[in-house]
C-alpha cells in the first residue's frame, strides 16, 4: 500500500523540480536576450564600450549564445581591437559552424587588422572567409562586397568580378557600389570609380556612407585636376560629416593645385588636428 502513494508523489515532486529548473533555464535565456538588445540598441548609439558590458552579460547568462558572439565581435572591430573581435567571431563559428555572419565579420577583422599591421597572411585569412561565406550562402552580396575590396589589390578582375556580383545580389545597396568604386579608385580607373561613387550618393544621399562617397569622388576629381568639382564634392562631404579629415586634407590639397595658399593652409591644418584628435 505504501507504494501507492509514494510513486506518484514521487513522480509529481520530480515534475515540479523539472519545472522549476525549466523556469530557471527560460529566465536567464529571457535575460540574455534582453541584453543583446540592449547591447543592439547601444550600438545604434555607437556607445561600443556599454555594448560590449551588455553583450558580455548576455554571454555569461547564456554561454552558447552565437549572436552575442557576433555582436561583441563587431563591437571590438569598431574598436579595431581586432585580435578580440577574431576570438570572438571563431567561438561563434565553434557553435555554428554555418553561419556566414561569423565569417564574414571574422573576415572583416581580417582585413582591418591587415590594414593596420600589413599582414598578407591576414588578408589570405580574410579571403578564405568571405569564400567560406560564400559557400554558406552564395546570396550573400555583403560576402562577395567584402571579397572583391580584399582582392583590390592582388586580383583586379576578380575584384571587380565579386562587387559587380555583390551590386546584381543587391542592387539598390550604396555599400556595393561604394566598394566597387574603391577598388575602381586604387587601380586608377578613375571614370569608372566617379561613376560607382556617384550612384553610392544617388541610393543614399544624406547618409555616412554619402559623406564618404563624396569624399572619395573629390579624390578622384583631384587626381583628374578638375579642381573646382573635387573642391564642390569636398565641401558637400565636410557638410555631412565635419569630422572628415580625408575630405578636409582633399579640399587642401585642391586649393593647393588652385594657388589658393590661405584656405589650402586651413584645411590641410584641420585635417591634421582631426586625425591627431585623441579617440
Amino acid at each position: 500500500m505504501k507504494m501507492q502513494w509514494y510513486c506518484p508523489l514521487r513522480a509529481l515532486f520530480c515534475a515540479v523540480v523539472l519545472l522549476g529548473c525549466g523556469a530557471s533555464v527560460g529566465s536567464e535565456s529571457d535575460s540574455a536576450n534582453r541584453a543583446l538588445q540592449l547591447g543592439d540598441s547601444l550600438m545604434d548609439k555607437e556607445d561600443l564600450d556599454a555594448a560590449i558590458s551588455a553583450f558580455t552579460e548576455a554571454i555569461r547568462l547564456d554561454p552558447k549564445l552565437t549572436a552575442a558572439y557576433v555582436k561583441r565581435g563587431v563591437a571590438y572591430e569598431k574598436k579595431r581591437n581586432f585580435d578580440m573581435a577574431i576570438a570572438d567571431q571563431t567561438e561563434a563559428i565553434r557553435l555554428d559552424p554555418i553561419s556566414a555572419d561569423a565569417y564574414i565579420n571574422r573576415g572583416s577583422a581580417y582585413s582591418g587588422k591587415n590594414a593596420f599591421c600589413g599582414s598578407k597572411l591576414e588578408l589570405d585569412k580574410a579571403i578564405a572567409d568571405f569564400t567560406s561565406a560564400i559557400w554558406i550562402d552564395p546570396k550573400s552580396a555583403r560576402a562577395y562586397m567584402h571579397r572583391g575590396s580584399a582582392l583590390a589589390i592582388k586580383d583586379f578582375n576578380k575584384a571587380i568580378a565579386d562587387h559587380t556580383e555583390a551590386i546584381r545580389l543587391d542592387p539598390k545597396s550604396a555599400d556595393g557600389y561604394f566598394q566597387r568604386g574603391c577598388t575602381y579608385m586604387v587601380n586608377n580607373a578613375l571614370d569608372k570609380a566617379i561613376a560607382d561613387y556617384t550612384e553610392a550618393i544617388r541610393l543614399n544621399p544624406n547618409s555616412e556612407r554619402a559623406a564618404a562617397a563624396y569624399g572619395n569622388r573629390g579624390c578622384a576629381y583631384l587626381w583628374k585636376h578638375d579642381l573646382d568639382k573635387a573642391i564642390a564634392d569636398c565641401t558637400e562631404s565636410i557638410r555631412l560629416e565635419p569630422k572628415s579629415a580625408w575630405a578636409f586634407g582633399v579640399r587642401g590639397h585642391a586649393y593647393e593645385e588652385k594657388g589658393e595658399k590661405i584656405k589650402a593652409k586651413d584645411d590641410l591644418e584641420q585635417a591634421k588636428r582631426l586625425r591627431t584628435k585623441p579617440k
